[in-house]
């Protein structure tokens, strides 16, 4: 299971996990504090995000993200768990699943989304702050938060069909501001609004790594995913 975990993935871990969770990277609070956080979050039975696994993820760990809402500081956290204290897994929440959880000023703009399908591609799910939102109850959302979406597409004309659509509903102005990203088959993701930028390069991610690459080989990498699948 833990194998097949993707960034944005959502993670469930048993209360006691902090104890052994260790601090990726650098944070504003101390690790007691970083710890306290994280236990309370864990108490309170929310889940924490896949982020990307680097090189310095240590062999039986993953790299999990948590974003603590405004009021608690709105600290971004990383933190390398044991696998073993994972209790559940799930993909991000599909758009239509929780629209109703959503901020009652974004609704007519979800409305436009979920009457257009996009093309070729597959519903789109909610990630970031607006998936923990939610599914916590917690107040993860502020006035200038964007929904961010990720929808997987199959081949590279879909995605910048795709990316051309959700431009098409970004343009009315409308709440939600939309962002995220356009996932390929073998798990690599860009964000949607580079791909309608006529740049050299594209910042691909993927489970363990991130680069800039230029667009040919972006695109070949998307439609040989396609192939293999």
């Amino acid at each position: 299971m833990i194998e097949a975990l993707e960034r944005h993935d959502l993670v469930w871990l048993e209360p006691g996990a902090y104890r052994r969770a260790h601090l990726a990277g650098a944070a504003r609070l101390d690790l007691r504090a970083a710890q306290a956080c994280l236990a309370d979050w864990l108490r309170r039975g929310h889940p924490l995000i896949v982020a990307r696994q680097g090189q310095d993820t240590p062999r039986g760990t993953l790299r999990l993200g948590l974003a603590l809402p405004p009021r608690e500081g709105k600290h971004r956290l990383a933190w390398h768990v044991a696998t073993h204290t994972v209790r559940r897994a799930s993909a991000p929440p599909l758009l239509g699943n929780i629209r109703r959880a959503l901020p009652l000023a974004w609704q007519d703009g979800i409305a436009a989304l979920c009457e257009q399908p996009l093309p070729g591609a597959s519903a789109p799910r909610v990630i970031g702050s607006a998936a923990l939102a939610a599914l916590t109850g917690e107040p993860c959302l502020n006035a200038s938060s964007d929904l961010d979406l990720l929808v997987t597409v199959r081949h590279w004309r879909q995605a910048l069909d795709t990316a051309a659509a959700l431009d098409a509903l970004a343009q009315r102005r409308q709440r939600p501001r939309l962002d995220g990203e356009l996932r390929a088959l073998d798990g690599t993701a860009v964000a949607w609004r580079e791909v309608l930028r006529p740049v050299a390069q594209v910042l691909v991610k993927s489970r363990s790594a991130a680069q800039l690459l230029p667009w040919d080989r972006v695109q070949q990498r998307w439609d040989a995913a396609a192939h293999c699948r």
